[in-house]
């Protein structure tokens, strides 16, 4: 009985969510037609809160500050008072909000002029939903310069802060679980067939990607490059295996020039720390090899990084890197 009421819940909810879609279609218009196109099609196909997307006001965000530059937009944080929609409320027949203390706003140069690079990122987001990628809530714009953003859940910090704690405060057992949810989101993408692009320490932070993307599509990051990206050969899965590799031991102490392009293409590779653990030491060299077949693929990476977590749960911190 309980599995047939969850089943007609999900059922109510569903048609909840295209009820109420319809109507807020006739009130909420972004004034550009493409976009509401895209907009009312997610909504009128959405089996899920996740992939339901709104036209938000850009009046509705407060305190919006600059946080950084990505390889084709910028990216902000912003309050939203009214929250993202989180689930339909069958009782009472509307949605239920809820409010998180950030979100970011990402924009994509030239977007003013929309264009098909801009909604198909935005569909990446909508068709590789998963507990390790980035929600995307909407679309706003920005009434200054007419650009349009996409309204992401906000991460706290990002990755290269998070791993380059020094070692008192973060130890390889925990380095190994982070990287372990990072590779589990990476999988996801990948299963999707799509392949992210921006794999870098500039990432959210580990634990806020459970919640949410990563910058899907924002690339060209040098030092996390493959060799074959930086020769103009197509952008791959295994390019994103090689940038995993890097986000564990990145390049610190190399000017992130041309000439370091260049380097990588000869075979430069960060240099690895004799405290690194063996094991780890050689699964980053399988990543970084210059032969596309020889690098692990992403279901063999999230599997040892998994085999590893759950072997040494167990084992002490002073024990942690002479057990692998």
């Amino acid at each position: 009985m309980e599995y047939v009421e969850n089943v007609m819940n999900l059922a109510q909810e569903t048609i909840g969510v295209n009820l109420v879609m319809l109507k807020d279609l006739r009130i909420t218009t972004s004034g550009n037609k493409h976009i509401d196109e895209f907009i009312q099609q997610s909504q009128l196909n959405a089996v899920h809160y996740s992939k339901y997307l709104e036209w938000i006001l850009f009046e509705k965000f407060q305190n919006v500050t600059y946080i950084a530059d990505g390889g084709f937009g910028r990216i902000y944080s912003a309050e939203w008072l009214e929250g993202n929609i989180d689930h339909w409320d069958i009782e009472n027949q509307s949605w239920y909000r809820y409010r998180f203390n950030k979100y970011a706003l990402k924009s994509l140069n030239n977007s003013s002029d929309i264009c098909s690079d801009f909604l198909n990122e935005i569909k990446s987001h909508l068709q590789i939903y998963f507990d390790n990628i980035v929600s995307c809530f909407g679309i706003t714009q920005d009434p200054n310069n007419k650009e349009y953003m996409m309204v992401l859940y906000y991460c706290d910090g990002n990755l290269r802060n998070y791993l380059n704690k020094s070692k008192i405060y973060i130890n390889y057992k925990s380095k190994i679980d982070k990287l372990q949810q990072i590779a589990r989101g990476l999988l996801d993408i990948h299963n999707a067939e799509k392949v992210h692009k921006d794999v870098h320490s500039g990432m959210c932070k580990p634990e806020n990607l459970k919640k949410s993307v990563k910058e899907e599509g924002i690339y060209g990051v040098l030092p996390y490059m493959a060799p074959e990206v930086l020769g103009e050969y197509q952008y791959t899965k295994a390019a994103d295996i090689y940038s995993f590799g890097i986000i564990m031991i990145p390049f610190n102490d190399i000017p992130h020039d041309k000439f370091l392009a260049i380097k990588i293409c000869k075979g430069l590779r960060p240099t690895i720390s004799k405290d690194v653990p063996k094991l780890l030491a050689d699964l980053i060299i399988k990543c970084w090899d210059a032969e596309i077949k020889n690098r692990p693929t992403t279901k063999e990476l999230y599997q040892i990084l998994t085999t590893w977590n759950n072997e040494t749960k167990d084992i002490k911190d002073s024990e942690y890197s002479e057990y692998i």
